[in-house]
């Protein structure tokens, strides 16, 4: 991540297998005012990558391949991922962070 940067609401989300609508959700994010999106990614697959090309100003994507060693590997990789996210933008100019589940967008129904 940047350490430089000036953003006033960064949002962390782990993605695994979320390709077919990573794009719409970034969009939602950027829409309801999110300033930059720290995405780990927790299964790096080229096209998942080549998706988020388009998206550079906006989202940092950090490698987060996971620990399959440990005793319960998602609850502890997530506890490592926030860890990391909360040190990082301490270096950077981030005034709020949000830890966020990325789900596919429903719309509702009447």
């Amino acid at each position: 991540m940047n350490t430089k940067t000036s953003h006033s609401i960064c949002a962390v989300a782990i993605v695994k297998g979320e390709a077919s609508f990573i794009e719409e959700w970034i969009v939602y994010h950027k829409l309801i005012g999110i300033d930059h999106l720290n995405i780990y990614d927790n299964d790096p697959a080229p096209a998942f990558r080549s998706q988020l090309k388009a998206w550079e100003d906006f989202v940092t994507v950090i490698d987060w391949p996971g620990d399959l060693t440990a005793g319960w590997p998602g609850r502890n990789q997530q506890t490592k991922t926030y860890a990391h996210s909360q040190d990082t933008v301490r270096q950077a100019k981030i005034s709020r962070l949000v830890s966020l589940v990325l789900e596919r967008i429903k719309p509702p129904r009447f």
